[in-house]
């Protein structure tokens, strides 16, 4: 049984149309109740680093000279979700670091399971002007879910350099095992 309404809140009546012989209800019926969406909350209380957890502190994989592609990672190994697992990711990181006269262009992705090098990009691919200075570029990518079987990774669509550059990787999230 609900409360009685001790003091009506402005446009009550008017939001949820209510009308009781042109006087104020007394109770508000069982139907009208508040809700609030507690996933976010439970999922963001349970995130974890998966990068230090399953990868030991980070994920890389270095890009060789003029390499464009989509990359997973290969170092300590790829970071794909076991068959048995589901992540929610809360955030993901990719981050290169540059040296001077060094560029990249390049965007976080999910690599599908089954379908080979076949990907999805998750987050805004960014890039940096050439300079004459050493600096970092990061893309990220927020609150989505990863499947068994599938990977992350990233995607390189334009690079400038002399030498490698290594990509690294930060996957903070939920893992769900079922």
């Amino acid at each position: 049984m609900m409360k009685p309404i001790q003091t009506i809140p402005m446009g009550l009546l008017s939001l949820l149309q209510l009308k009781q012989q042109g006087q104020n209800p007394d109770t508000l019926s069982e139907v009208v109740n508040p809700v609030v969406d507690l996933l976010q909350f439970w999922l963001q209380y349970q995130s974890i680093d998966i990068t230090t957890a399953l990868f030991g502190g980070q994920v890389s994989r270095t890009v060789p000279t003029a390499g464009t592609g989509i990359y997973g990672y290969n170092a300590p190994g790829p970071a794909t979700v076991p068959p048995n697992q589901l992540w929610w990711i809360e955030h993901y990181t990719v981050e290169a670091n540059l040296l001077a006269a060094e560029y990249i262009r390049l965007a976080p992705m999910i690599t599908a399971p089954s379908v080979g090098l076949q990907a999805q990009q998750i987050g805004t691919d960014v890039n940096d002007a050439v300079t004459a200075r050493a600096r970092s570029v990061s893309a990220h990518a927020h609150n989505f879910w990863v499947r068994g079987g599938a990977g992350l990774g990233f995607q390189v669509f334009d690079s400038l350099t002399a030498a490698n550059i290594t990509v690294t990787g930060a996957i903070k999230g939920v893992i769900l095992t079922f």
